[in-house]
């Protein structure tokens, strides 16, 4: 089996090398006009590059070539090739023979979870809300995701006309239902239900579902928003999840969890995950669920292919 990579020595030329400690964000403008990109490893146990190399295939698309290249041992080959590069530049005292045979040891059966980007921040509320602390880090969660479609200009109102008598047709878009805890509100496309503490309003374009004073969820054609937070005298909880199957890469959410006392620092969690094609021996698998069962069967049944190959 040949090798996924491309081995390379000092003299090959790569587009931009991009410093082990820089942000991916600082070259996102300029990924369009560029075929190669190199990262560097100061030393073998440094994983930065590895980061950078994901966010640069998830969450910028980059489908050029990225090089591994400083401290880069045969070791490290199967975690290269997991996290995106293609092309290596190994150590001048690595063997490409060894690489390669550390690559053959997942060749066949290697099963890679939905790729998943998790940081660590700590956020200071310096004397405002939580909400207003949060903001922020919502905003660029939103980036990540489809844009919003621009808004069709609202056409001028037409002079009304006089109103004719109600005829009986029987088929009355207008829908006024009361009961005990139930209140339905529905007249041309648009809807309004109030069950107990849950609220729903919807129309052509999307629903907006309110539970109680602290969950939201708006809903529409590019996937889901769900905010919810607790905001109280015992501290800060928050969950800010956003949703979509608009990507290129398939599903993606994005989104964060955020916890603290109420007058701060918060500690947030903010993740991206997205499911896509993983490869298992010589086929392609779509995973459509994150369940363990799933991943059992996935895995089982790629064992007993290679089983029935040999």
């Amino acid at each position: 089996m040949s090798a996924p990579v491309r081995f390379v020595d000092g003299s090959a030329p790569v587009d931009l090398v991009l410093a082990n400690d820089a942000a991916v964000a600082s070259i996102a403008a300029d990924l369009g006009g560029v075929a190669s990109i190199g990262l560097v490893f100061p030393k073998w146990t440094d994983g930065r590059a590895y980061s950078q190399a994901r966010l640069l295939r998830t969450r910028h698309r980059f489908a050029g070539e990225i090089r591994a290249t400083g401290d880069v041992i045969a070791d490290m080959m199967p975690m290269l090739v997991r996290c995106g590069f293609d092309a290596v530049q190994l150590r001048a005292d690595q063997s490409q023979a060894v690489a390669e045979r550390a690559l053959s040891f997942f060749a066949q059966g290697h099963y890679q979870g939905d790729a998943t980007d998790v940081t660590l921040k700590l956020v200071s509320l310096n004397n405002g809300t939580p909400e207003a602390a949060l903001a922020p880090i919502e905003t660029e969660l939103k980036a990540l995701m489809p844009p919003a479609t621009p808004a069709t200009p609202a056409t001028p109102a037409t002079p009304a006309t006089p109103a004719t008598p109600a005829t009986d047709t029987g088929k009355n878009e207008n829908v006024s239902i009361d009961f005990p805890g139930l209140h339905v509100r529905a007249n041309n496309g648009t809807a309004q239900v109030k069950v107990g503490g849950v609220h729903v309003d919807a129309d052509d374009n999307g629903a907006q579902v309110r539970v109680g004073e602290n969950t939201s969820v708006n809903a529409d054609e590019r996937g889901a928003e769900i905010h919810k937070g607790d905001f109280t005298d015992r501290g800060v909880r928050s969950t800010f999840i956003l949703a979509s199957d608009k990507m290129p890469s398939g599903y993606h959410v994005v989104g964060y969890e955020a916890r603290g006392p109420k007058a701060g620092p918060i500690v947030g969690s903010v993740g991206e995950q997205e499911w896509a094609e993983i490869s298992a021996g010589v086929e392609t698998l779509n995973i459509a669920s994150r369940r363990s069962k799933t991943r059992k069967r996935l895995a089982r049944e790629a064992i007993e292919r290679e089983a029935s190959n040999r």
